[in-house]
């Protein structure tokens, strides 16, 4: 069970995010980094359910803010980063898959294809070297 005073350092933290700083503010305690840390132990999934609560409460204002810096922001970088993150949120994240389309080769086809770049390549060879290799096997 939380107490009062422990939901008032909740509040503290989230508003300011210095745990020490919040201990100060409710507790009369000597050791404060200590008290500090206790209280984050302690409270870790109270703090989590506020955090959460919190940004579902300004979720819209959070939206609004991105919306206006997608379409008002002086940086292109900064619109193109609000567009990524409305589009982001909206589950229209881009794949981070790549689908392999191409149609897989037969033997043939592939055979057929070395014995072309073969060619293509012998063509292409200075005759010396031709000779040479031709000699040596």
């Amino acid at each position: 069970m939380v107490s009062e005073k422990e939901k008032q350092w909740i509040e503290i933290y989230l508003e300011t995010g210095d745990a020490k700083e919040a201990v100060r503010q409710v507790f009369n305690v000597v050791y404060v980094d200590a008290r500090a840390s206790q209280l984050k132990a302690k409270l870790a999934l109270d703090i989590d359910k506020a955090l959460r609560s919190n940004f579902a409460c300004n979720a819209v204002i959070y939206n609004k803010i991105i919306s206006g810096l997608a379409s008002k922001a002086k940086s292109e970088q900064v619109q193109l980063k609000a567009c990524q993150d409305m589009l982001d949120r909206g589950g229209y994240k881009p794949v981070d898959k790549t689908e392999d389309v191409t149609v897989p080769k037969t033997k043939e086809q592939v055979e057929l294809e070395y014995k072309e770049a073969l060619e293509s390549a012998v063509k292409a060879m200075p005759k010396e070297e031709l000779d040479r290799i031709r000699t040596e096997h």
